[in-house]
């Protein structure tokens, strides 16, 4: 059956030959024609390529020369895959009338983003006579420009910012192509033009005592990246942080002042603790400790102090903050703890500073204890008891309240030694107060002191405290000075013929540093005038006429008795 439809086949294609030889009209003879020369050339020239920023273009110029009646030329471009780039396809151009030898030209603009490899350039010439008779192909290469470059990632975050210096020439990279030939491997920056098309890999050699950021967030010595991209050129940055080392140690600060002094030596063996800014412990051993390879950031140092010893540098735990590279070290300073030290206060009621039988001590007073060094032992209030001192000199300074007044001195030392517990007592009593009492002559008799009233000299009076006892006896006028604040009363020895205008007893409440008055008003009773009776007569009088009546009875009940 094949071999029939050949046949039939073979048949009809002999006879379109013998008729196209009997119809055809031509002025010159099929085995006289020449075939055209076309000839293709391009700028850049061979091996020159072309790059696809979309700024790049080609050229393409072509001649044509011929014997046949010109029809009209194709010209067109192909990519590495085949495919027309020539927009909208061939670009047919008409040759009518034109003639030998023809030239033309076509300038192709590389779109950004293009296909990198190799392309073809063709033009085929198409005559009356013949239809397609020749033509001429000119190949070229488009490539994609890549940077890759290394930076000092110093925050750490992956991101190329202002000022984070580029790494060059002391970082390697390997570059591989889709076909994972290795198309670059040496030190960083890294610029090249690359063809070919699909992923690529960048993998960097990491160096001792760094770290890889990018990509940001999913950080990693290898990445990849695609050609072509219409981004031109394509960057890949490849970012590193350096890390940072920390050292902890621990010093026996004999004179406790923080600082490690000539001939304080450094303690092993002590327990602490570091950890990141996420409470990650990064650490957990014993002094000296050296932490190398840290992410730079905060970080937290706790030691373990031990029983009786102090810490004497301060903050437990400690803050440090590491920068790329940095090699810090932390010191803990601790001293030995072997003595004890009260501090206390108390009412000195008699204000002799010295704490007598019945003075109560008294609490919530602000002291402050330092060490020889001056360094602050205790910041607080009494009674302040600090356990596991070492042996030395303490003072203790007390912050006296208002109105109170320190009958010992308000800064006081102690010398202590092993096992010893020493107490500081602080005196005060409170800012004594004073008392005027004095008596006038109530001219007006109206219990009011006036201007015109007069002072009256040696009258008695006695003056008692809150407790009822007699803190003075004697004559007004009178002060008394250095009293304990409280209340004291007063009373006056009111003379025969006077009569007072104020009670003849008074009392004031004094306060501390208080100035009090006390002051007594009275006058004097005018005498009877003459002729008249005086209380003492009259009562005379009376006492007479009581016998006279009394009499007088008692002889009318003799005289009814007689009878």
């Amino acid at each position: 059956m094949l071999k029939k439809i050949i046949g039939k086949a073979g048949v009809i294609l002999l006879l379109m030959l013998l008729l196209g030889g009997l119809f055809a009209a031509s002025p010159v003879g099929a085995q006289d024609i020449q075939q055209a020369d076309v000839t293709l050339g391009r700028t850049p020239e061979p091996p020159g390529y072309v790059l696809n920023c979309g700024a790049s273009t080609v050229t393409f110029d072509w001649t044509i020369e011929f014997s046949t009646v010109p029809d009209e030329y194709h010209f067109f471009i192909n990519d590495p895959d085949g495919m027309l780039v020539t927009p909208p396809g061939v670009i047919i151009g008409d040759m009518n009338g034109e003639t030998s030898p023809f030239v033309d030209s076509y300038i192709w603009s590389v779109p950004a983003g293009a296909k990198t490899g190799q392309y073809l350039a063709r033009v085929e010439y198409y005559s009356v006579d013949l239809g397609y008779e020749s033509d001429a192909g000119q190949t070229f290469l488009v490539k994609q420009p890549l940077e890759v470059h290394k930076f000092n990632d110093t925050d750490g975050d992956g991101i190329w910012d202002a000022g984070e210096s580029e790494i060059t020439g002391t970082w390697n990279v390997a570059i591989t192509n889709p076909s994972s030939t290795v198309i670059y491997n040496g030190t960083m920056p890294v610029a090249m033009d690359v063809m070919g098309n699909g992923t690529y890999t960048a993998t960097e050699n990491l160096t001792s005592g760094w770290r890889v950021t990018t990509p940001s967030g999913t950080p990693s010595v290898t990445q990849q990246f695609t050609i072509p991209q219409a981004t031109c050129p394509v960057v890949v940055n490849m970012g590193n942080q350096q890390l940072a080392t920390l050292q902890v140690r621990k010093f026996n600060d004999v004179n406790g002042d923080g600082d490690q002094d000539a001939g304080e030596a450094e303690l092993s063996g002590w327990h602490v603790v570091v950890q990141d800014a996420s409470a990650a412990t990064v650490f957990d051993g014993t002094t000296p400790a050296t932490i190398p390879n840290l992410i730079p950031g905060n970080f937290t140092v706790t030691e373990t102090v031990q029983p009786n010893w102090l810490n004497t540098t301060g903050n437990n735990p400690q803050n440090v903050t590491l920068t790329p590279g940095e090699n810090e070290t932390v010191w803990f300073g601790n001293q030995l703890q072997i003595a004890t030290l009260e501090v206390r206060k108390f009412n000195d009621l008699d204000g002799d500073g010295i704490r007598d039988a019945g003075e109560p001590e008294i609490n919530g007073w602000h002291v402050v204890v330092q060490n020889s060094s001056l360094v602050t032992v205790f910041d607080g209030n009494t009674p302040a008891v600090i356990p596991n001192l070492p042996p030395g000199t303490y003072s203790a300074t007390e912050t006296v309240q208002p109105d109170w007044t320190a009958t010992t001195p308000i800064t006081q030392s102690a010398t202590l030694t092993v096992g010893e517990t020493e107490t500081i007592w602080f005196g005060n009593w409170p800012e004594r107060a004073s008392l005027t009492v004095s008596k006038y002559y109530d001219v007006d008799q109206d219990g009011v002191l006036d201007p015109e009233d007069t002072e009256l000299l040696d009258w008695n009076v006695t003056i008692r405290n809150s407790s009822n006892a007699v803190v003075y006896t004697g004559l007004m006028p009178t002060t008394l000075t250095d009293l304990v604040p409280g209340v004291y009363r007063a009373t006056e020895t009111l003379k025969d013929g006077w009569t007072n205008t104020r009670p003849v007893t008074q009392t004031v409440d004094l306060g501390p540093g208080e100035d009090g008055t006390i002051i007594f008003l009275n006058y004097e009773r005018p005498p009877p005038p003459p002729g008249v009776p005086t209380l003492g007569q009259w009562g005379i009088i009376a006492m007479a006429g009581a016998f006279a009546i009394i009499l007088a009875g008692t002889i009318r009940r003799r005289k009814a008795a007689r009878q």
